[in-house]
């Protein structure tokens, strides 16, 4: 399962009168925001990088490095997506969602030590950040450390009972741990709380186990 990464934050004070002799830094990032949002990431990296370049973005240069690095990630292009969630650190050591992304990257490499590190920090940074949660959660997973996986979904779901990603994270849990009745309930609960990635679920050999279980064919019928 590909770890969810925190959505993009919102470029601050996009308002600012450009400047005269052409657009602003605060305008590329602005434009570079807006192909983001349409998943045009080569061009939200262009556009990033001449936000950077431009040069007066003070604090918000912090978060068009995030952006930036989100793009790359998207991109599959995790090396330099670390690099740039890691400026983005270093600009501004208090930024949860830059160490969140990061170790979201870190387990794409399946490098889930750091990512785990990562997430420790951006959870001591943000105790109410329920993804840190359920991704902290997914790295002790798939280092099969199952008991603090469950503790961290529990955590993330108490956090937002709507987060339907950790509930299914705990049906795949109990699935390999051939517990199918506990994995059914939760799989009932991730798609009653909108959880829909159909094709994921599909080919998730997490869920193996349940795939003759009447709960699995009765959610999947039609699918």
């Amino acid at each position: 399962m590909r770890i969810k990464i925190w959505g993009l934050l919102l470029i601050i004070i996009l308002s600012m009168v450009s400047a005269s002799y052409g657009m602003s830094a605060l305008d590329y990032a602005r434009k570079g925001r807006e192909f983001q949002e349409k998943g045009q990431n080569n061009e939200a990296i262009e556009y990033y990088s001449k936000a950077i370049d431009r040069g007066g973005l003070g604090d918000n240069l912090a978060i068009v490095y995030n952006n930036l690095g989100i793009a790359y990630h998207d991109k599959g292009q995790l090396d330099q997506a670390i690099s740039d969630y890691s400026t983005a650190i270093k600009l501004n050591p208090k930024y949860g969602n830059a160490y969140n992304n990061r170790g979201s990257a870190y387990y794409d490499k399946k490098q889930y030590d750091q990512a785990i590190s990562d997430f420790n920090k951006a959870i001591e940074l943000n105790p109410t950040d329920d993804m840190a949660y359920n991704n902290r959660g997914r790295a002790y997973y798939d280092k099969r450390q199952y008991d603090q996986a469950i503790s961290d979904f529990n955590k993330a779901i108490e956090l937002n009972p709507k987060n339907g990603r950790a509930y299914y994270n705990k049906a795949c849990l109990y699935s390999v741990r051939n517990d199918t009745e506990e994995a059914c309930k939760w799989f009932y609960k991730a798609i009653s709380m909108g959880y829909s990635n159909w094709e994921r679920i599909k080919q998730d050999k997490d869920l193996d186990n349940i795939r003759n279980a009447s709960c699995y064919k009765e959610i999947m019928a039609g699918k």
